[in-house]
């Protein structure tokens, strides 16, 4: 197993779940974006997936969240027959029972869709399957990231049949570049 350090997460969203089950079809996209994407992504270690999003905590943040604090909880169980519907419901709230109440007023968890792999196209073929990932936004209090960590090392893998070993946590700055439905035109770095 290879097991190498994240440093970003790139989330794209769609109208469908069919959306990125297929690269897309302009010519941009194959000229230009996908040949550049080795440039940026490294694809082996990647990990790739089309999920549905469901919300679980949904509050005001507790501070001016132009540049929202987010986390990444990828997990993997443990149990090869698990449902992925309800291994993020049930990890979800063991997080929220073990994180103070101004620790995070966002939660999203996020499922595969049935059926698709986007891992042969967007990279991470060889990397283990995630059966879910459980997204917070926090609120920018000096214990924020010392409480998620805590929540994170007090969770019993082995009643939520997770996988420990080849679950990961990412702590990230959210940034949009790109979103035409709130008129945000695409981001140009340089």
């Amino acid at each position: 197993m290879v097991f190498v350090g994240r440093d970003d997460v790139t989330e794209l969203y769609g109208s469908s779940a069919t959306t990125f089950t297929a690269p897309p079809t302009t010519n941009y996209t194959q000229t230009v974006i996908g040949p550049d994407g080795y440039n940026f992504n490294d694809v082996p270690t990647a990990f790739s997936m089309i999920c549905t999003e469901t919300v679980v905590k949904d509050l005001k943040p507790g501070y001016n969240a132009t540049i929202p604090l987010t986390v990444f909880y990828w997990a993997r169980s443990s149990n090869a027959s698990i449902n992925n519907a309800t291994l993020p419901a049930g990890l979800s709230q063991a997080f929220l029972q073990k994180i103070p109440d101004n620790t995070i007023y966002r939660v999203s968890t996020h499922v595969p869709v049935p059926g698709t792999d986007s891992r042969p196209y967007f990279g991470g073929e060889a990397m283990p399957t995630i059966n879910a990932v459980i997204k917070f936004w926090i609120n920018n209090t000096d214990t924020a990231v010392t409480n998620i960590r805590a929540a994170q090392n007090q969770l019993n893998a082995t009643i939520l049949s997770l996988d420990a070993d080849t679950s990961f946590i990412v702590f990230s700055k959210a940034t949009t570049i790109w979103d035409l439905g709130a008129g945000i035109p695409i981001f140009r770095f340089g």
